[in-house]
């Protein structure tokens, strides 16, 4: 958990410098932008609490399950492009 942690601080320090670069430069879509950004905020407060009570097991089968399942997702669309 303390890896993780350290890693959003500098994720979140390089997002940061990336907003301010696309404002300097007017490339921020506000009308998809700030929804964007309560919805994920929202989610990584949910997402965090939910880790605290739950512990690293319950978050290591939900990552195995949804990995599984996008494994699932893209071979079914890789054999549908044929």
């Amino acid at each position: 958990m303390q890896a993780a942690g350290n890693a959003k601080a500098f994720n979140f320090t390089s997002n940061l410098a990336a907003l301010l670069m696309f404002l300097v430069l007017g490339q921020v879509n506000f009308l998809y932008g700030l929804p964007m950004g309560f919805v994920m905020i929202f989610g990584a407060i949910l997402g965090s609490k939910f880790a605290l009570t739950r512990g690293t097991n319950m978050m290591r089968l939900i990552f195995i399950v949804m990995t599984c399942i996008l494994i699932i997702k893209n071979a079914w669309d890789y054999v549908g492009a044929f």
